[in-house]
């Protein structure tokens, strides 16, 4: 019997790279389930800020305003769940997008809208808070808007992702609450508010805001949220283009060029802002960080209490302000100013600046720590005490021979520095200058940056106990 021809074609098995490779494709494709027309349509009816969207906003905007003078977290993701305020920003990210210039323009327009209406809302919350003395002042949750930082950028940008992704979706998607909360458009407006409002009114200060700068407030707590809004519209413009949202059409050669200039000049201005923006948080954040690293290495013997690092915005420069509870000269204030700006730590424009906290502060920090306040004004007492007692047994001493004075400031210097060996001093004779004599141990000596350190802590010692003008250090051979 004929065999009977089989018709039908051979399908080539597939490997396992073009398995992986379809399912890696399937995994990550953002086509599946999008609805480009229905995403512009949905963005472009949102993106006005008049009527019930207005109104929400002010609603959300006071809510939020609450939630920051009343340090609540709860209460200001609340106010962000209801905020209508990415609608606009939505907007020019996707007129830059699909080169739709009045749908940029609008959504601009709304947008500055949108800021006057909140900044209205928080000034008038901020002005009858402040008048009134019932608010929570400076708070936490006010300060943690004054820091931008590149994790908050980071926040932005991937949050305005998945906003424009869970909104281009067929089906809804529950993302864009989630999306409002962690982008953080609100929080940062309202903390201008506050700003302009004690700056502009003078109000009476909280005991938080006393020496606050308010003008540095207004600052960096806009530049949060224009970074936080331009990363979003960034986000929406890339997903976009990725995406391949139809273009709008032009009706003649003259307003396709008007609209692609000023297209291309937004999408600049807005790519460049947002570079330049978070270029200058990466330096703030490293210049932080080694001012953290110098407080943990170079305060540790000072007895610091709290410190707060500010930048002052038209000197562009930080100030460090430390409580603490040894009082420093101001010959060792110079000295850890002029560390702080070398290396390693490289902050050329900053001052520190040195306080010392009252009796009511010192008893609400040792009631934070679990502490008698008579135990650490015993403990401040005693050191200066002893202190005094050693200036006092050197100044008042009768000196018989060098040897009675190089033993006396042997046994006063090695009760500070357990690792210096031996100390002889020489006091100022004619023309000769005071000389300090030193042998150190092994370990210490060949550690040079902690070495001269501790030497020139012990050339201010001299120069306060014995008021001589210049002291040499040299050093005894070893054993």
């Amino acid at each position: 019997m004929p065999e009977i021809p089989n018709n039908k074609t051979a399908v080539p098995k597939k490997n396992f790279l073009d398995k992986a490779w379809e399912f890696f494709h399937d995994l990550i494709d953002l086509k599946d389930g999008l609805d480009r027309e229905g995403t512009i349509i949905n963005i472009k009816s949102n993106k006005e800020m008049k009527g019930a969207n207005a109104w929400l906003l002010m609603c959300s905007i006071f809510i939020a305003s609450l939630g920051l003078d009343l340090n609540s977290p709860a209460v200001i993701i609340g106010a962000m769940l209801i905020s209508p305020l990415m609608a606009p920003i939505l907007g020019i990210g996707l007129g830059i997008g699909i080169n739709d210039r009045q749908t940029l323009i609008v959504s601009g327009k709304h947008l500055l809208i949108a800021i006057g209406i909140a900044l209205f809302t928080s000034m008038l919350y901020f002005m009858i808070s402040g008048y009134f003395e019932i608010g929570g002042g400076f708070t936490n949750e006010i300060k943690g808007r004054t820091s931008p930082s590149i994790l908050d950028a980071m926040v932005a940008l991937i949050g305005g992702l998945a906003g424009i992704i869970s909104s281009s979706r067929k089906d809804n998607s529950n993302a864009i609450p989630g999306v409002a909360i962690a982008t953080a458009l609100m929080p940062p407006l309202c903390v201008t508010g506050y700003g302009l409002t004690h700056f502009i009114f003078n109000l009476p200060d909280h005991p938080t805001e006393e020496g606050l700068n308010f003008a540095n407030v207004i600052w960096n707590s806009f530049f949060l949220f224009f970074l936080n809004a331009t990363l979003v519209a960034l986000a929406t413009y890339m997903i976009v283009q990725l995406m391949d949202f139809p273009s709008r059409l032009f009706t003649s050669v003259k307003e396709e060029r008007r609209s692609k200039l000023l297209l291309f000049f937004t999408s600049t201005a807005l790519l460049g802002i947002s570079l330049y923006t978070t270029v200058n948080i990466i330096s703030d954040n490293k210049n932080r960080k080694n001012i953290n690293n110098f407080i943990k290495k170079e305060l540790a013997e000072y007895k610091l209490v709290e410190f707060d690092v500010d930048k002052n915005i038209q000197s562009d420069s930080f100030i460090v302000k430390m409580d603490l509870l040894q009082p420093l000269n101001k010959r060792q204030c110079d000295s850890l100013n002029l560390v702080l700006q070398s290396p390693p730590y490289n902050v050329i424009n900053s001052r520190l600046s040195f306080n010392y906290p009252s009796e009511e502060k010192l008893k609400e920090i040792a009631d934070n720590n679990g502490r008698n306040f008579s135990l650490v004004q015993n403990d401040v007492q005693e050191l200066e005490q002893e202190v005094d007692s050693l200036k006092n047994t050197i100044k008042n001493l009768k000196i018989e021979n060098q040897k009675e004075l190089n033993n006396y400031f042997k046994f006063i210097a090695q009760s500070a520095f357990p690792d210096l060996a031996d100390i002889k001093f020489y006091p100022k004779e004619n023309k000769n200058p005071a000389a300090l004599m030193l042998q150190w141990d092994v370990k210490t000596f060949n550690r040079k940056k902690d070495r001269l350190k501790k030497e020139a802590r012990l050339k201010d010692w001299v120069h306060e106990i014995m008021s001589v003008d210049s002291v040499i250090i040299s050093y005894l051979p070893n054993e």
